[in-house]
């Protein structure tokens, strides 16, 4: 699940993103996830933005380009970032 805020820069928040355990380190999060980015670049996102819910999540998220900003969420967790040029 995701939105995109057009009056703020293009910035897609995905919120809700989750591979089924026993599919997991497989590759398909990966290939899911690269779909995803094709279709909200294509829907006009610039950026995407979200905030890992554990140790495993985050590491997912760094392999696949990934950054962690300084800024946080209102409960206190980092947000990543990745800047969309597909």
């Amino acid at each position: 699940m995701y939105v995109t805020y057009f009056d703020e820069g293009g910035k897609c928040f995905l919120m809700e993103y989750y591979i089924e355990p026993t599919y997991r380190n497989l590759g398909y999060g990966e290939f899911a996830y690269s779909m995803v980015e094709k279709h909200v670049y294509a829907d006009g996102a610039k950026y995407i933005e979200l905030t890992p819910t554990n140790d495993a999540n985050e590491r997912f998220w760094r392999s696949v380009g990934y950054m962690k900003s300084s800024d946080m969420d209102e409960d206190h967790k980092y947000i990543y970032r990745k800047s969309l040029c597909i």
